[in-house]
């Protein structure tokens, strides 16, 4: 027989609307701390008056304070508990404490990104648990392909910018094509740290991990390209992407337009370079 052993896992619950016999609509939360997903999720707070329901948010186990061997829960030994079956058991037997706590109807597993492809797969794997599945933005195709397409989620945000600016892409990709041009010499790598506002000058080996860090920016502010501002990842501007793209576009040089684009996310009160 196993070894059982359990640790404990936080969970936000939010009874306002609930009333007995309403559903619960369940949260599989993501790869962060919880507080995050809690304050940015707006959906299930919308509709759980119309529907009496109770609303529940689980913390990923390694993430936020939901670490089940505490200051040891990243060593090697113990990273291997890290995986989705086991996200996807802890959630099912949540519900079940819950079910026995509260008088419930049907259960509803709600989700974005990750978090979608986790309610997703909940829905799948423990059907006698999760009676439906809402998965927002869930890229479960590209979770499937990956090992044949490696370049789906960066087309996925090129689109985001061409649909808000024609120009933008191509634009963007010259900045890029400067970048890798001034990289070649001493003098271009020390502009490079000027035009982005280094903290320190780069050198030639960490190029790849800057062209990361341009590349990463974009890939935030696609994420979360909402109609309304955000601070989810970071404090951004409605339409985020568009706002980079007017940047880029209007800068005397594309490099320049790349730059003020990328300190959008990255770019902190009170903040005078970038590390």
């Amino acid at each position: 027989m196993g070894i059982v052993r359990r640790f404990a896992q936080r969970y936000f619950v939010y009874n306002a609307s609930y009333r007995p016999g309403g559903p619960l609509f369940f949260y599989t939360g993501n790869e962060g701390p919880l507080e995050s997903f809690y304050y940015n999720t707006g959906l299930p707070f919308d509709w759980a008056p119309s529907f009496n329901a109770l609303i529940v948010f689980g913390e990923h186990r390694y993430y936020g304070k939901t670490l089940p061997f505490g200051n040891a829960s990243f060593t090697k030994e113990n990273l291997g508990y890290l995986s989705i079956s086991q996200t996807l058991a802890d959630y099912a037997m949540l519900v079940r404490h819950l079910q026995a706590t509260y008088q419930l109807s049907a259960v509803v597993a709600l989700g974005g990104s990750y978090g979608g492809m986790l309610s997703a797969w909940a829905r799948i794997k423990y059907p006698n648990v999760f009676d439906m599945a809402l998965a927002a933005s869930a890229p479960i195709p590209q979770a499937v392909n990956l090992l044949e397409d490696k370049s789906t989620f960066y087309r996925s945000v090129t689109d985001s910018a061409r649909q808000a600016q024609p120009k933008c892409p191509e634009t963007v990709q010259r900045a890029f094509s400067d970048i890798l041009e001034r990289a070649k010499t001493p003098a271009g790598l020390q502009e490079i740290s000027d035009i982005f506002q280094l903290c320190k000058p780069m050198e030639a080996s960490e190029i790849d991990h800057f062209l990361q860090y341009v590349r990463n920016a974009w890939t935030e502010m696609a994420m979360c390209n909402y109609p309304y501002a955000s601070s989810f990842l970071a404090p951004l501007p409605a339409w985020p992407i568009t706002a980079a793209c007017k940047k880029v576009l209007e800068a005397a040089r594309p490099i320049d337009g790349l730059a003020a684009a990328v300190a959008m996310p990255y770019k902190q009160p009170n903040q005078s370079c970038f590390d």
